[in-house]
């Protein structure tokens, strides 16, 4: 599991080609990606966030949420 940097997920969700940003899809794409509590807060708080992409990410956090606590580990 690795946690995902904000400036890395911001330049995914943006399109930007990259190192970085073909790191992010492989581990989305290998379920190996966790988003870290802070990163997330500091992505919705930007003001220039697109609205679509501020509800997948509320959606994302509140299903990990969930998640945790089925773990029991919230």
């Amino acid at each position: 599991m690795v946690a995902l940097d904000s400036s890395a997920l911001i330049a995914f969700l943006a399109g930007a080609s990259g190192r970085d940003t073909d790191l992010v899809d492989r581990l989305l794409a290998d379920h190996q990606a966790c988003l870290p509590p802070e990163v997330l807060t500091e992505i919705l708080r930007d003001p220039k966030l697109p609205k679509q992409v501020a509800e997948l990410l509320r959606l994302v956090g509140a299903e990990a949420t969930v998640g945790s606590l089925r773990l029991g580990l919230a």
